[in-house]
């Protein structure tokens, strides 16, 4: 989808219902419910007692065929005889809800601006994300309830938001290259499926009525799609060519925990091929896995303008009748654009039926009658939040704790961490990233808060003697600066750079060359550490960069990765620089060297050629590897006892442990456990990753505190492809199970039973 990386973005607007005023947070409607109307309100459709899919059959009935086709496109237009209301299904809530701020009662109030994905992928704590998609659905029905009555066709230009958003991204960050690694949770499968899982709940289901949807939430890009525009290959057009092992362990996981646990109301086909068939064409993908096997019932929309690119430049099919017809037929039964336009030409050669729109339409109904579009508004139980739900101070206080929890410190020395603040410390502020704003909410974010602190303004906050200077830009060979900053640097008894990228260098659409730091920035690095040795290092970025020379530089005694932290990151940042939070992030990629991109192709979808991509199957040297991060304490792991099952392994049990953790060191702080399963066998029929993260808790302890922690083995975990049988199944043999540095082993035999050895630290 075309990326938002500015408040004047394009973004079509949503719904035409009702006009509404508000007083004192009430809702007041000033016009009819659509089912209000008595030449209606007997009609099936509108009978609320009605099963859902009923009701949407009687609707589809009562369409002409030209109605049906426009209803299949995002613009959908009303339909005056039924009282339907015009309605856009393009809404953006990524990290926040893509829109203006809000001048409802009079008062300016902007959407909450939460840390990219990447972030809190990082944060390994899954009640966080789901308390932020919660706090993002609420704020989307007050949007949703104060722009009804817009018109979708006169305000082009305008965020206003309807009830269907274009999020979550799961895709797999298989290369560091890739633009939009920000917006997803990380490079894991299982990372990412319970990251879904999480923020679709939060985003579909509220508190008050399980029959109604909150919003209505779309798992992306189905399948295969992390490459933008690299080396003459593009999105449009590319072929993601990819063998049945890499779809079953890789690229397909985090999509069927979303359908089959978490039921994503829809789901957005992306633009690239797979295997020679545009997604959104592709029957195998959406037919055979969603419909079939995972037995989902939601609608499927096409990314914007991929319907057309099933025609060209994929060249799929050899007319436009026959590429819609295809798409429809496959399954994408909203046309994100106006391309399903050519629908009435396929109808007119017979390459689709009426049944064909039906179904559908049917599915898109059903989801508009499950988000109440039909129903009283008396009857809704999320029309009534107050205007401010939008910015709530809950809300930001959310956004704080989630920018604390992703910042990962990669490196510590010299215990220069926490600063102290009350002995007069001077601080030099360097880098491109100083006066950062908007920029520290990446992309896909609304309008940010005038009050939005910079990390110069944040530390300025905290210090009374504070220089700042950028030194250098992001991505230019200027070092005109180099000079004035050295000697602020000399001069401070600590140095903090905020180096890294931004939107200009990595975003949808646009892929990088090189992982190292863009421009001049390491050049920086190093002229300023020779004259301060008391260097801090900050990263705001998106993919994975090789901060290797400030790793190996004795001089950076600290690195901290905050990722793009969102709008208060600065506040958060500066939390952690001080210790008022000790850090408890873990790193949801791996940091690879420079010369890994010279290594593999990007186009090349394999995750075991060349050196293998990510943490499950590279065997290469990294610059920080998955799941690391440091804290200002230290923790203790340790096995309690183990037992696994006697009797056969199911889809839901497999073995299961328990694991002390302590808290050795002086500080309280949170502290990610994170669970990992390696098979230790040598069977050459199975190809099996190198490790797999099983499961992960967040806890918070104080100093000499212990907890337990619970880990089941899930039975997927223990899958490996099998090269004979081309099917995942379970080698039998000796399995590892990792937990900080301690591990427990347990055999899986023939019978599918398990048992257990005893545990053995490294």
């Amino acid at each position: 989808m075309r990326s938002s990386t500015s408040t004047n973005t394009r973004i079509p607007v949503a719904i035409l219902i009702a006009l509404c005023s508000s007083l004192q947070g009430v809702l007041v409607w000033s016009a009819k419910e659509p089912c209000s109307y008595s030449d209606v309100s007997g009609l099936a459709f509108c009978n609320t007692s009605l099963p859902v899919r009923t009701r949407a059959i009687d609707l589809v009935s009562r369409l002409t065929t030209d109605e049906k086709i426009e209803q299949l496109m995002m613009e959908a237009p009303p339909i005056e005889r039924l009282h339907m209301d015009a309605y856009n299904y393009w809404s953006e809530s990524l990290h926040g809800v893509l829109s203006y701020c809000s001048t409802d009662d009079n008062k300016t109030r902007c959407p909450t601006c939460y840390p990219m994905p990447i972030g809190m992928g990082a944060t390994f704590h899954q009640n966080l994300v789901h308390r932020m998609a919660t706090q993002i659905s609420s704020e989307a029905r007050r949007f949703f309830v104060q722009d009804a009555g817009k018109n979708t066709s006169s305000l082009q230009d305008r965020h206003v938001v309807g009830l269907d958003f274009w999020a979550p991204n799961i895709n797999i960050v298989r290369d560091p290259r890739w633009g939009r690694a920000a917006e997803t949770p990380g490079e894991d499968p299982f990372l990412s499926g319970q990251y879904a899982l999480s923020y679709i709940k939060g985003m579909q289901q509220g508190d008050d009525d399980p029959s109604y949807l909150k919003t209505i939430a779309t798992l992306k890009h189905f399948a295969g799609y992390s490459l933008e525009h690299w080396n003459g290959s593009n999105r449009m057009s590319f072929n993601a060519i990819i063998s049945d092992q890499d779809l079953a362990q890789t690229y397909l996981p985090a999509f069927q925990v979303g359908i089959t646990q978490g039921r994503a109301g829809s789901v957005m086909c992306s633009y690239n091929a797979v295997n020679g068939v545009p997604s959104c064409a592709n029957d195998f993908l959406l037919q055979t896995l969603l419909r079939e096997q995972w037995d989902w019932d939601g609608y499927v929309v096409s990314d914007c303008g991929a319907i057309s690119y099933v025609y060209r430049p994929h060249k799929y099919k050899p007319t436009p009748e026959q590429a819609v017809a295809a798409s429809l037929q496959a399954g994408t039964d909203l046309d994100c654009g106006n391309y399903y336009q050519h629908l009435k030409g396929a109808m007119q050669n017979e390459l689709i039926t009426e049944t064909d729109l039906d179904r559908a339409l049917v599915r898109l109904f059903s989801a508009r009658i499950k988000l109440g579009m039909f129903d009283p508004w008396h009857m809704q139980p999320y029309m009534n939040y107050p205007p401010d739900i939008i910015g709530h101070p809950s809300h930001v206080e959310t956004a704080l704790q989630a920018a604390r929890e992703s910042i990962v410190l990669l490196k510590h020395t010299q215990n220069v961490l926490p600063l102290d603040k009350k002995n007069g410390t001077k601080i030099a502020v360097l880098g491109p990233h100083i006066h950062a704003k908007a920029a520290l909410c990446g992309t896909y974010h609304g309008t940010v808060p005038s009050n939005m602190a910079s990390p110069l303004e944040a530390l300025q906050a905290k210090f009374a003697t504070v220089f700042g200077m950028e030194g250098c830009d992001i991505n230019s060979n200027n070092t005109d600066g180099f000079a004035a900053a050295a000697q602020h640097a000399k001069e401070a008894d600590v140095a903090i750079l905020f180096m890294g990228t931004s939107t200009a260098i990595e975003q949808e659409g646009k892929d990088r060359y090189e992982i190292g730091l863009p421009g001049v920035q390491e050049a920086l690095i190093d002229a300023i550490a020779q004259v301060q040795n008391k260097t801090i290092l900050v990263l705001i970025n998106g993919g994975p960069l090789d901060v290797f020379a400030a790793k190996d530089n004795p001089h950076v005694v600290a690195i901290l990765e905050a990722f793009y932290p969102g709008m208060k990151g600065a506040e958060a940042i500066v939390d952690v620089l001080l210790g008022t939070y000790s850090p408890s992030g873990r790193l949801p990629y791996t940091m690879y060297k420079k010369d890994y991109v010279d290594q593999i192709s990007m186009t090349d979808m394999s995750m075991t050629s060349g050196p293998g991509r990510t943490y499950r199957y590279f065997k290469g040297e990294v610059v920080y590897p998955f799941g690391y991060g440091l804290s200002y304490t230290s923790f203790e792991f340790k096995f309690l006892d183990h037992h696994g099952l006697d009797g056969e392994i199911t889809e839901f049990k497999g073995p299961q442990y328990r694991v002390n953790v302590t808290n050795t060191g002086p500080r309280a702080s949170d502290v990610s456990v994170l669970a990992f399963v390696s098979f230790e066998g040598s069977d050459k029929e199975f190809a099996c990753p190198l490790s797999q993260l099983f499961g992960f808790q967040k806890i918070h302890l104080q100093p000499n505190e212990s907890k337990t922690v619970f880990f089941s083995v899930a039975p997927a975990s223990l899958k490996c492809y099998g090269l004979a049988q081309q099917s995942l199944s379970s080698p039998v043999g000796t399995y590892s199970v990792t937990v900080g540095s301690e591990h427990q082993y347990f055999h899986y035999y023939a019978n599918a039973s398990i048992s257990t050895a005893s545990a053995e630290a490294e």
